[in-house]
């Protein structure tokens, strides 16, 4: 089962963790296969760890 932002046909968000949402056309997928910031090189989690309070 996916969740309502992968499955639109749910239409509910689950609530189990925040649902956080990266700036449009500012990440791609890594190597590895993790999101990367293109302009900084850092992970998602790096990237967020920033510029959230």
């Amino acid at each position: 089962m996916l969740c309502s932002a992968c499955d639109p046909s749910i239409r509910e968000w689950h609530g189990e963790f925040d649902r956080l949402h990266l700036p449009k056309g500012e990440f791609c997928t890594n190597a590895q296969g993790n999101l990367e910031h293109i302009a900084t090189g850092k992970l998602c989690h790096e990237y967020l760890a920033e510029v959230q309070p």
